[in-house]
């Protein structure tokens, strides 16, 4: 408004002031411009002056229209779904499509929660646990089998001589799994049997001594593991005025233990003995008993001497 007073009054010098007698044709020329560009101002000064009185005085009337907004866009906020990946040892959360971000992009912080770990797993039969299953993180908020778990070793990884006294390996080592990493033998060996299981043993054979503490290779124990031949008559120490039989070694007693009766002969005498040349019978040669089932030269016989 200032603006357009300005201009009227700039008008009102310019055509009620006559100018100057001195005033050159150039000079002339420029005012008579400078008063055009005045008209055509102050005629617009007149029409905005003109615009506000008409607001002024219809304003009640306007009030009742309030200027229209357009209504503001509001973009949807960001979810957690929008999250690329979580750093190590962090999954995205499981209600990542309903949680909505503060800002974007996403944070981690926002996002991404502690992946669990193979210590809550339990793995399916003959399955382990991986070495240090609380240090391991699944992939997902529920852990699966192939990330936590690996086979169990069977007994084939174990040594057979390994099994200790009283214990022998297994009969199928191979569909065996132990319990651990490594197999033990409390997976592998189960009580071996007795001697003292076996029925009998074959004709002219015994049962070894304390067949109780004497541990078969198998389940099942066998007459070479627990049975021993009968004993001969070589073992046999034959009472006074008896000796033992021709070939002891190959004449086997009837039990653990042999008896003179079955070992022993009475001893011989030289009266039935007869001496080679040069030498002739010992005197009494009838009472004199042999140390074997024969009797020899030294025992019967002497030197003949010459006349």
């Amino acid at each position: 408004i200032f603006s357009c007073f300005s201009q009227c009054r700039s008008f009102f010098l310019l055509h009620f002031i006559e100018p100057c007698e001195t005033e050159s044709a150039g000079e002339m020329a420029k005012a008579h411009l400078d008063r055009s560009a005045l008209k055509r101002n102050v005629f617009l000064a007149v029409v905005v002056m003109a615009a506000l009185l008409f607001l002024k005085e219809n304003m009640p009337f306007f009030a009742r229209f309030p200027p229209q907004h357009e209504p503001k866009i509001e973009l949807p906020a960001l979810t957690c779904t929008t999250m690329r990946s979580c750093r190590s040892s962090t999954i995205l959360r499981l209600d990542a499509a309903l949680k909505h971000c503060m800002a974007s992009p996403c944070t981690q912080e926002e996002c991404c929660v502690p992946a669990p770990t193979c210590a809550t797993v339990t793995c399916p039969k003959n399955h382990l646990l991986r070495p240090n299953p609380s240090s391991t993180s699944c992939r997902r908020a529920a852990c699966t089998t192939e990330e936590c778990c690996v086979p169990a070793p069977t007994c084939e990884t174990m040594s057979v001589g390994s099994c200790p006294l009283g214990t022998v390996f297994l009969a199928h080592p191979s569909s065996t799994y132990c319990k651990a990493s490594v197999c033990s033998a409390k997976d592998c060996c189960s009580p071996a049997s007795s001697c003292a299981t076996l029925t009998s043993c074959p004709k002219n054979m015994l049962l070894r001594p304390n067949p109780t503490v004497t541990y078969c290779r198998a389940f099942v124990c066998t007459p070479e593991e627990c049975c021993v031949p009968f004993p001969s008559c070589s073992t046999m120490t034959c009472p006074e005025k008896s000796v033992l039989r021709l070939n002891p070694s190959s004449t086997i007693c009837g039990s653990k233990e042999c008896t003179p009766q079955e070992c022993c002969i009475p001893a011989p005498t030289c009266a039935h003995y007869g001496c080679g040349p040069g030498m002739v019978p010992k005197n009494e040669p009838a009472s004199l008993l042999c140390n074997a089932a024969v009797c020899n030269t030294h025992e019967c016989c002497t030197e003949a001497y010459s006349c």
